[in-house]
């Protein structure tokens, strides 16, 4: 008996050191991603994110974060064929996510982020699919919760984006947008390593859209 509930003891201080392993190098790679000001950086910081879900399987969040890097990525390059790659490799990873999660407000507004880069590669030919496809999953992730400020401020980008396409009214679209700031002032993640990305760039984005 005393052998069982020293190995028990053992496991449960070995899980221990792993699980803040994970948190530590999570932690850094997030500090990593959230600094990183250039392609190179990015692509860096994914490349670290994918090692670690491919040691962690049953963790979801890795996947997300090389999921965003990529997408960030993507939102600096020029090149539209470059750019398809690096949002192919955000579609890869946000995909591995998915079948360890299913279906998430995180994971579904992410999707239509990718989604709307999609649509940027070229509007005039994937305007009208990628639009309906953007459109869907930023409602479905609001749908799923509400308080999610992530979702709210994409589906009002597509909203202006739509409005400015069709040289209609975007006041609707930027109050859409300027709601999601209530939002990402009460937000408070599930955990630390958790989504709470976004509200600098929702903050300036609501100041350019009304400055219109």
């Amino acid at each position: 008996m005393k052998l069982i509930v020293l190995i028990l003891s053992m496991t449960s201080v070995i899980s221990s050191i792993a699980g803040d392993k994970y948190t530590k190098n999570m932690e850094a790679n997030l500090e990593e991603l959230y600094a990183a000001n250039s392609i190179e950086a990015l692509q860096n910081v994914a490349n670290k994110f994918d090692r670690i879900a491919s040691i962690e399987k049953d963790e979801w969040l890795p996947g997300y974060y090389g999921s965003l890097a990529y997408v960030w990525i993507a939102t600096r390059e020029e090149d539209p064929t470059q750019k398809d790659k690096w949002l192919d490799q955000a579609q890869a990873m946000l995909d591995e996510s998915k079948v360890i999660k299913g279906s998430d407000t995180e994971i579904v507004a992410l999707q239509g982020f990718i989604y709307m880069m999609k649509l940027t590669v070229d509007p005039a030919t994937r305007g009208q699919v990628f639009s309906q496809k953007a459109f869907a999953e930023f409602s479905k992730a609001v749908q799923m919760n509400d308080q999610n400020p992530r979702a709210l401020f994409f589906k009002g980008q597509m909203e202006f984006g739509t409005a400015k396409f069709f040289k209609a009214d975007t006041s609707p679209a930027c109050d859409t947008m300027a709601k999601s700031l209530e939002l990402f002032d009460n937000f408070t993640p599930e955990s630390a390593l958790h989504p709470n990305w976004g509200a600098g760039f929702a903050k300036r984005t609501v100041e350019a859209c009304k400055a219109e």
